[in-house]
């Protein structure tokens, strides 16, 4: 899922946001290349890929949002909302490539952290690139632009575009 699943759905919805957004899609196609890392780190962070909640175990006791999680305890971690949380950016539901949040938890974190965060890095900022700087007018319209609701991996099933 990680190695295909993932990236696929990035992409699909990465393209689909950057078809709106002209500010960010001109960073990913420009020449500066730490703008162009710090566009893919916004849609990392910004679009929600994993579509389900993560059940984790409290190995000790631990506070988290003022609420005590006793040893054995279980939390489900939103990735999406994590990635959201205005402690991160004074703007978290607004993407800037200019002012990327590092830090982000779009690949998990500490030993659940996937392996492949640079990969998938250069495959997604690699395709989104290609794609607008190929199809620099590509918008989408209106048309069957569903998610893909019954995998794990968000994205989308086959936007319509024009260009």
């Amino acid at each position: 899922m990680a190695g295909y699943e993932a990236p696929a759905g990035m992409i699909s919805k990465g393209a689909v946001e950057l078809a709106a957004d002209a500010g960010l899609r001109a960073a990913l196609t420009g020449d500066d290349p730490d703008l162009r890392a710090g566009a893919v780190e916004e849609l990392l962070r910004h679009i929600a890929i994993v579509q389900y909640g993560i059940d984790r175990v409290a190995a000790e006791d631990v506070m988290i949002g003022g609420r005590r999680i006793k040893r054995g305890g279980s939390v489900i971690a939103l990735l999406a909302a994590a990635n959201h949380d205005p402690a991160l950016s004074p703007t978290p539901d607004e993407m800037n490539a200019r002012c990327p949040v590092r830090g982000h938890v779009a690949f998990g974190h500490g030993p659940h952290h996937y392996l492949g965060p640079e990969l998938s890095r250069v495959m997604i900022g690699t395709s989104l690139s290609r794609l607008f700087t190929e199809f620099p007018a590509l918008r989408v319209v209106d048309g069957d632009n569903r998610e893909r609701d019954e995998y794990v991996m968000g994205g989308h099933l086959r936007p319509w575009v024009t260009w």
